[in-house]
């Protein structure tokens, strides 16, 4: 930019060619200085360097003392070790086994629940026990669950569907009263139940007559 702007002056190229003279021999002295502390730094680095070569030779020889050692001790305690691996192993199995059963009573537990809410005429407690039953199932293993609940999934389809209809007249009424407090409540426990869309086609239902009329 420089060099544009003094294009027509020889004056300002003079003084511009002057400028970069003496940056380059400014900066030619500073890589020369640089170059000297380098230079005399050598040295001391190859004295830290040697002592580094040595402080690595002493540690890998107390590392191979270490390894014998330890070599050793592993020959010692094969037998012992064996033993506690097969401790924990025990360990591991009954603490799966223990995870399985309390999976297991709780699954129980809320089909129970669920049955007797919808018995007792209360679908809005069943349809959250069965909702809930969903990722209960889900968390047992497939081979425990045949074992355990061979009846459950089916079970619980038939529930799913019960609860279903007898929650449905309720939902068509909120809409027809246009109950904004039970209508939330409904399409939460409609939605729970894997049918998110009941309470639009409810409102479609309702007012279709009115409409036709």
């Amino acid at each position: 930019a420089s060099v544009s702007a003094a294009a027509n002056s020889p004056m300002r190229l003079s003084v511009l060619l002057t400028k970069l003279q003496l940056s380059a021999a400014d900066v030619n002295d500073e890589v020369g200085r640089r170059c000297h502390e380098l230079v005399s730094m050598a040295p001391a680095v190859t004295r830290e360097l040697g002592l580094v070569r040595e402080q690595a030779s002493a540690v890998r020889a107390e590392l191979s003392a270490l390894l014998a050692e330890v070599g050793a001790l592993e020959t010692k305690s094969e037998a012992s070790v064996s033993l506690m691996r097969d401790a924990l192993s025990t360990r591991d199995r009954l603490a799966a086994t223990l995870r399985t059963l309390q999976q297991a009573d709780r699954v129980a537990g809320l089909m129970r629940g669920a049955e007797s809410s919808f018995a007792r005429g209360d679908p809005a407690a069943s349809a959250s026990s069965v909702a809930q039953l969903d990722g209960a199932l889900e968390a047992l293993d497939p081979e425990h669950l045949q074992s355990l609940f061979p009846d459950a999934p089916k079970r619980v389809v038939a529930l799913r569907r019960q609860v279903l209809e007898r929650l449905r007249p309720e939902l068509l009424e909120a809409v027809l009263e246009h109950d904004s407090a039970a209508l939330l409540r409904l399409s939460s426990l409609f939605s729970g139940l894997g049918s998110a869309g009941a309470a639009r086609e409810c409102y479609v239902q309702c007012q279709q007559g009115p409409l036709f009329e």
